[in-house]
């Protein structure tokens, strides 16, 4: 079975995440290297967040990294096993 595609980060689960844990964008950003405005970027979804950058995001806002991807909803349903499979190569489940 081929891998479940990631694709894209949800930059709306991103920045609510970020505002629960009571982080400004300065803060984040300057936590995982980033500029305010390609933070912004990643949020607003005009940007895409590298893996790395998606990892210490996630890593911050003490949250799994799937927390933050799309997965086509099409394969979460038809493919479940694969879906734990794939978090767990994640490293999140």
């Amino acid at each position: 079975m081929p891998p479940i595609p990631v694709t894209s980060q949800n930059g709306y689960a991103i920045r609510a995440f970020r505002e629960r844990e009571g982080l400004t964008l300065a803060m984040l950003a300057q936590s995982i290297g980033v500029s305010e405005s390609h933070l912004r970027n990643i949020e607003t979804e005009n940007r895409s967040a590298s893996p790395h950058h998606l990892g210490k995001i996630a890593d911050i806002l003490n949250v799994p990294t799937a927390a933050l991807a799309r997965i086509p909803a099409s394969r979460l349903r038809d493919n479940r096993a694969g879906t734990r499979r794939e978090a767990r190569a994640l490293g999140v489940a």
